[in-house]
């Protein structure tokens, strides 16, 4: 065999290497665009049936079991961007918090106690009596208004998705905005 033949047998497999390398790397980058894509649609979907729920328990006030209802069905709805945002890790490459959608139903239906140096307050579970208070409702209001944020940040128009939003942005937008724990979502609300 001669040198030559050689040469071009080892260019020939470099060339069908390259074209194979580069066409796996395209068709991954497709592929994480699309999901990116598809996680801010979930997400702006998600989004608004969240805060459209809030505001339905916030404007009919519920009581009793009616209450009990409707806060366990505002959990399913945090729930549900609790688990998008967590499982977007393995398909979109985001470092987002995730524990405002976890945080946010459980202060609700469990309580919470707030121990700093100068405020110790506990919030009993919002239907404990049966009824929505104005401290409960100005903490749910708060909550549905860190997420009307977040959903304003992905909108480009009125409910329409910016596909074309940075990761880096996203990131930012939704660390400003629900990346704090209950204490601060409590002081927050109540210094309204």
């Amino acid at each position: 065999m001669s040198t030559k033949l050689i040469y071009r047998i080892i260019v020939f497999i470099l060339v069908v290497t390259l074209v194979i390398i580069g066409n796996m790397y395209r068709k991954e980058r497709v592929e994480n665009e699309e999901n990116y894509e598809d996680f801010l649609n979930d997400l702006h979907f998600n989004l608004y049936h969240a805060i459209d729920y809030a505001e339905t328990i916030q404007e009919k006030k519920p009581k009793g079991d009616s209450l009990d209802d409707f806060l366990h069905g505002f959990e399913g709805k945090m729930m549900r961007l609790y688990y998008l945002v967590g499982f977007s890790r393995s398909y979109v490459d985001l470092n987002v918090p995730k524990h405002f959608f976890y945080q946010s139903p459980k202060i609700i239906l469990e309580g919470f106690y707030i121990q700093e140096e100068i405020n110790k307050k506990r919030i009993p579970p919002f239907n404990q009596d049966g009824k929505l208070d104005k401290e409960e409702l100005l903490i749910l209001e708060t909550m549905t208004g860190y997420m009307k944020q977040v959903k304003r940040g992905i909108e480009v128009s009125s409910n329409k998705v910016n596909t074309e939003l940075p990761k880096d942005k996203l990131e930012q937008l939704i660390f400003k905005q629900v990346s704090h724990n209950y204490p601060k979502t409590y002081f927050d609300a109540i210094n309204k």
